[in-house]
């Protein structure tokens, strides 16, 4: 990464963190776990720097958002589920109450860590020890 992609990454963290009234800290670490920092931005940096604010901040919050769908994707094939029972069972978790309301920043983690989460929560799979 060149220092004109550093400075348009650490422009995009900030905003989103502004827009979303999050520390730019928890917002870098959800980007990067979303690989939005090295899948979008950089790669795309050419077109996107060419956007304003307003879009490009919108863009990678509509693409923050998918994250949900992502991890009720991988429980689904998981715990041999429909999409449309692993949603039912992901809105009614613990997981999911940690996630939306950014306790013990839950939302920061990677698609396959809550995942394994919530199967270990709803007991399709046994925890580690």
């Amino acid at each position: 990464m060149d220092f004109k992609i550093l400075n348009f990454t650490i422009f995009c963290v900030n905003n989103v963190a502004s827009y979303l009234n999050k520390s730019a800290k928890d917002v870098y670490h959800a980007m990067q776990n979303a690989g939005l920092i090295d899948g979008y931005i950089v790669p795309c940096y050419d077109v996107l720097h060419s956007f304003s604010k307003e879009y490009i901040v919108d863009d990678l919050v509509s693409l923050m958002r998918q994250k949900g769908a992502r991890i009720v994707k991988l429980f689904a094939e998981q715990a041999g589920l429909s999409y449309e029972e692993a949603l039912g069972k992901f809105y009614d978790s613990t997981t999911y109450d940690l996630i939306s309301n950014g306790i013990a920043d839950m939302h920061c983690f990677s698609d396959e860590y809550l995942a394994d989460e919530l199967l270990i929560e709803l007991g399709y799979k046994q925890k580690m020890t």
